[in-house]
């Protein structure tokens, strides 16, 4: 299966790109704040040190939704779980990341797989629940059954739509379901991950000696220091399609899911939350089996890694039964809840995104909080070991693999194996003035559009500016302002970006982008050959030319060609 697109937003990183470079910088995107309970209603009385430092794990902008883009009325707005907002408004943000369109008119054959956290918000609107009706709207605008039916709902999309929920490894089965549904031919797109928001974010974990939460919220996967974990909030979406279509399609493919397996602990441990080795060694086997690959064929794996003493000592022996007679080479290990906490539901669809950058970057992002590995592990020595630097891959002539775990309490875990693809060819640039355009439903958000894709464009100078036009002015549902830019190469477009544009246009209406149409009324000055550039380098064109001219007489059917 082809991984075609992605989007989240998690602490500290707002976007996939903002993401990444928390990653390869080896920054906490959490925030500092004090130990508090307040606004939990499910934990009155618990006891709380109001004096404790803790970092806590915050989606920025997660209250903010955009109700008269997805058609919700303020009241239904109001009586929904924010979660559930957020996880729309990521779903849409992933299949345009993948160039598909999500349109009220014309259905889309994806299928919806997500899971999502205990809905606290409910709390706020069951004061106002005075009916029948109240308690209907309420239920649809909070319970977890809704999730993926809300969201193939309001986006028009008709393959399967199931809520998947196995507590910490949610995300991660969801992908895992969707890749069996595109297997089966039930969708030929399906959008998988979770959701995980706090109700309210600022909840601080209150610390109590013997659970698994850290002290003062840092999460120090596999490190001398590892403590326990922090709960924190998060959401990654993921979109996949069966990797010969994606071909076809002309799909720009991020990386691979080559195989993917879920089990069951059983009765195999020593307490329903405990983790089992046995489980987790019997689930990496059978993905590694369904990917076709053998244990020498990974070079990474992003691990569960909660940094709870129980929890890293139990997996590193699962990995090692697996991997541990590789020989000739070492296996990276890493966890990226060091940078962003440990996300819950959401928390596998967060690790794969950071698999598919590493492979698609050809970079092995270190971890955050480690610094030196704990002497319980044994990872000085063996093939496992914790980067404490960004690694670039090293140049093979075999494909790069990396291996993804998630394990949620209650035993379910599910591994995915994700491969390296091939970039393809550059294309030789078209020199010539490119129209990008950017649409939003508020001119803050172009600014802020503005903003990421200048960033993107500096970081990634070889971007041919045909293809960022051919995106954004096809790619990309027209809302209600308009920001038009006109470069000849990215450079140029950078510095626009980086200011205020002199045009703008205001389309009221919404919906999809209509067509080209060009107009020849004969009258002016006549040159010979006028469309001839345009008919050299533009095949719709051409053809639309050709068709016209082959309505005439023969003799005239070539009078826009090269000749």
């Amino acid at each position: 299966m082809a991984i075609v697109g992605m989007a989240g937003s998690f602490p500290g990183a707002q976007n996939i790109g903002e993401l990444w470079r928390l990653l390869v910088n080896k920054r906490q995107g959490l925030a500092r704040g004090r130990e508090s309970a307040e606004g939990c209603w499910w934990i009155p009385n618990a006891r709380q040190d109001s004096e404790r430092e803790f970092f806590s794990g915050v989606v920025a902008d997660a209250y903010r939704f955009e109700a008269d883009f997805f058609n919700y009325s303020d009241r239904e707005a109001e009586w929904t779980d924010p979660q559930q907002r957020l996880l729309l408004q990521c779903a849409f943000a992933a299949l345009e990341s993948a160039g598909v369109v999500a349109s009220a008119t014309k259905p889309t054959p994806a299928g919806v797989f997500v899971g999502g956290e205990f809905p606290a918000y409910i709390a706020n609107v069951r004061p106002y629940v005075e009916s029948m009706g109240d308690y209907l709207q309420a239920l649809i605008g909070n319970d977890k059954d809704f999730l993926a039916t809300r969201v193939a709902h309001r986006l028009n999309l008709t393959g399967p739509a199931i809520t998947v929920q196995t507590a910490c490894s949610t995300s991660l089965v969801a992908v895992h379901q969707a890749r069996q549904s595109l297997l089966l031919d039930e969708c030929d797109i399906a959008l998988a991950g979770g959701v995980s928001l706090q109700f309210p974010q600022e909840f601080g974990n209150v610390y109590e000696e013997g659970l698994i939460y850290s002290r003062d919220g840092t999460t120090r996967p596999f490190d001398a220091d590892a403590a326990g974990t922090n709960i924190t909030s998060a959401v990654g979406l993921l979109v996949l399609k069966r990797l010969e279509d994606a071909i076809a399609d002309g799909d720009s493919v991020l990386a691979v899911l080559a195989g993917s397996a879920v089990n069951n602990d059983g009765a195999d441990k020593v307490g329903f939350t405990a983790p089992s080795a046995g489980g987790q060694e019997l689930v990496i086997r059978r993905a590694l089996h369904s990917a076709g690959v053998r244990p020498e064929d990974i070079d990474f794996i992003e691990a569960h890694g909660t940094a709870t003493p129980l929890g890293d000592a139990v997996e590193v022996a699962a990995l090692r039964q697996v991997f541990g007679k590789v020989e000739g080479k070492r296996i990276a290990l890493g966890s990226i809840k060091g940078n962003v906490g440990h996300c819950n539901r959401a928390a596998g669809a967060v690790g794969l995104i950071k698999a598919v950058l590493a492979m698609h970057n050809e970079v092995l992002p270190s971890t955050a909080n480690h610094d030196r590995p704990s002497a319980q592990l044994g990872l000085e020595q063996g093939v496992l070991y914790v980067p404490t630097e960004p690694t670039p891959l090293p140049a093979a002539a075999r494909t790069h693999r990396a291996g993804v775990s998630s394990f949620g309490f209650g035993g379910t875990n599910a591994h995915v194996i994700v491969e390296q693809f091939p970039k393809p060819p550059r294309r030789p640039r078209m020199d010539q003035v490119q129209l990008v355009t950017l649409s939003a439903d508020r001119r803050d958000q172009i600014d802020t559009m503005a903003q990421q894709l200048a960033e993107y464009l500096a970081e990634h100078p070889e971007t041919d500016l045909a293809d960022v036009a051919y995106t954004r002015n096809l790619w990309r549902v027209r809302r209600q302002h308009v920001l038009p830019f006109v470069a000849k190469d990215c450079e140029e477009l950078v510095q626009q970006l980086q200011q205020d544009s002199v045009f703008e246009l205001h389309d009221e209406g919404r919906g999809e982008a209509g067509g080209v149409a060009f107009l020849f009324p004969g009258h002016g000055r006549r040159e010979l050959a006028v469309g001839a550039r345009l008919y050299s380098r533009y095949s719709v064109y051409r053809r639309h030319v050709d068709e016209g001219l082959s309505e005439l007489d023969p003799e005239t059917s070539g009078y826009c060609g090269p000749g």
